[in-house]
């Protein structure tokens, strides 16, 4: 131990021991320069996930598959604790972990960040202030959400936006390829007027209009002519002065007679007609008849086009965070004036907020129609 030189030969021969009896060649290689070609999202599972939004802006990101399907007309489960009586769930949709998403808000700016930005958490956890994922004004107020493929925003195309009013918009989403971490215009609202809806398109594709009370209206998207992120828009539907539109969706003209249109109504009620029932008309129209609205089924809630032979899964969220997922296959097809079939049963003073359409995963089979 007093001799430096004979303790370095001790652990010399003791690691070239080591190195003979464990050494093994290299797995990795070290390659200078690759470093800024790593991102986060390359350590993050593609999975497919259910974003949920309530009123106040609290967001939360859960595995698709946490929601089992049942047949229609169950109760669902607890999908979210809301932070009050008052807090409702406003949004509920369909990404993959590693797409894009855009948030609108009542001031007209947009927000972007990757769906893997938003916190995971469990089925009825609240979730996260959204003011904690995007930089985002605590004035502001999220009226729409969009997520995007990003091999889908390399495509190109336009952004389709339709507000409470009848009022819609397009523009070019090279426009908002660079979106700044505190957000950029995306729409001029005038007073009163919400964004809700944000479709992505190839500018040929038919509009479709749903309001609350039953009024529906097809026309060509090329009728509303692109312009900037600033603009206001241009009238796509005309709404009686005790109506507002409830949903905006588009269509390709091919698939007009293969799609349907999915109505859902606020006390849980809903059905599929077939868009054949409706003719594609002009921009600016009150539209003709949806569904047949009664005290019963309430208002509508949504308007969605889904095909005919869907194997997806619907999955509805009520204003006190119960939520339900069924075949969409099992969803009735009726008629335009009909009042649809019971979807969900909801307890007394909760109604239908929300609803989105999820691809069905291979393990988990459609439950047979009730």
């Amino acid at each position: 131990l007093a001799s430096e030189e004979k303790i370095l030969g001790v652990v010399a021969t003791e690691t070239k021991a080591i190195k003979d009896g464990y050494a093994i060649p290299r797995r990795t290689q070290i390659m200078p320069g690759e470093s800024e070609k790593f991102a986060l999202e390359d350590l993050v599972p593609n999975d497919d996930v259910v974003i949920s939004m309530t009123s106040t802006s609290y967001v939360k990101r859960v595995a698709a598959d946490a929601y089992r399907a049942q047949l229609r007309g169950g109760k669902g489960v607890k999908g979210v604790v809301t932070k009050s009586e008052e807090d409702e769930v406003a949004y509920i949709l369909h990404a993959k972990t590693h797409d894009l998403l855009y948030i609108f808000t009542d001031k007209g700016k947009v927000y972007r960040t990757g769906v893997y930005d938003v916190p995971e958490a469990s089925r009825i956890a609240r979730g996260t202030p959204i003011v904690n994922v995007v930089q985002m004004g605590t004035d502001e107020k999220v009226t729409a959400v969009l997520t995007l493929t990003k091999d889908r925003e390399k495509q190109g195309g336009y952004f389709l936006m339709g507000t409470t009013d009848g009022t819609v918009k397009r523009t070019e989403l090279a426009a908002y390829a660079n979106v700044r971490k505190n957000g950029i215009i995306a729409i001029t609202l005038a007073a009163g007027n919400m964004l809700k809806w944000v479709k992505v398109t190839d500018g040929e594709h038919v509009v479709v209009s749903v309001t609350a009370k039953a009024q529906a209206i097809l026309y060509k998207e090329s009728d509303v002519r692109p312009t900037g992120r600033s603009a206001a828009g241009v009238r796509g539907m005309k709404l009686r002065p005790d109506d507002i539109v409830v949903d905006v969706d588009v269509v390709a003209p091919a698939d007009l007679a293969k799609k349907q249109l999915l109505v859902i109504l606020e006390n849980g009620f809903g059905k599929r007609t077939s868009l054949d029932e409706f003719d594609v008309q002009g921009r600016g129209g009150m539209g003709i008849k949806a569904a047949a609205i009664t005290p019963k089924v309430g208002n509508v809630v949504c308007g969605a086009v889904v095909s005919a032979e869907s194997t997806d899964q619907l999955i509805l969220a009520s204003t006190k965070g119960t939520v339900v997922k069924i075949g969409l296959g099992t969803v009735k097809k009726l008629g335009r004036v009909t009042q649809g079939v019971t979807l969900m049963r909801m307890d007394s003073g909760d109604k239908v907020a929300s609803a989105a359409i999820v691809p069905q995963s291979e393990e988990e089979p459609t439950p047979e129609a009730a």
